[in-house]
């Protein structure tokens, strides 16, 4: 895409299109990698500044690639993939998961990602969606406690983000196939 916009700029050999061509490069990688290009920084004045230096056409195209795989090698870095990003909202489900205001709206807004696009990213890595993940460790974690037989069940439902007990009972049952009361007995 950068040479075929360059080759545009021979073609027309004018130094207003220059400017122009080399101010939207700009404004767009500005745009997309505010990280990677100084947003503090004017355009206008950068591309003046480049233009100044009595660069040729190539060493200006050379300048913009250099800018560009800056941006993209950025890209590659800083994102993290599919399985790493599952790894994370794993590992914030583990710290979290006794927060009964726990859910998926919460856990996108603290990863900046809408509800929709994390859940099929979690459910195709994970094999199963975020709330069945987060009720099977919760349940997890709530045989572990009835097995030490310090707490009732009331406590435990409490323990494992669950503020209603009549709720936690019904999950467990249907997950376990008894009751909290009977697993602990």
């Amino acid at each position: 895409m950068i040479n075929d916009i360059f080759i545009n700029i021979r073609k027309n050999a004018s130094k207003d299109y220059l400017i122009l061509s080399l101010t939207e490069i700009f404004v767009t990688l500005q745009i997309n990698f505010p990280d990677q290009i100084n947003s503090k920084r004017c355009i206008n004045s950068f591309v003046q500044e480049l233009i100044s230096e009595d660069y040729s056409l190539q060493h200006l195209q050379d300048i913009v690639v250099a800018y560009t795989n800056q941006c993209m090698d950025y890209v590659n870095h800083e994102k993290p993939s599919n399985t790493s990003l599952v790894n994370r909202v794993i590992k914030y489900i583990q710290k979290t998961y006794a927060d009964p205001t726990l859910s998926v709206a919460e856990i996108s807004d603290f990863f900046e990602l809408t509800p929709t696009y994390l859940g099929s990213i979690f459910k195709k890595i994970a094999g199963q969606s975020i709330l069945q993940y987060i009720t099977e460790l919760r349940m997890e974690q709530a045989k572990k406690l009835l097995n030490t037989n310090k707490y009732n069940v009331t406590e435990i439902s409490q323990m494992v983000g669950y503020s209603d007990v009549f709720y936690f009972s019904k999950k467990f049952k249907k997950i376990h196939g008894c009751s909290p009361k009977h697993y602990s007995s």
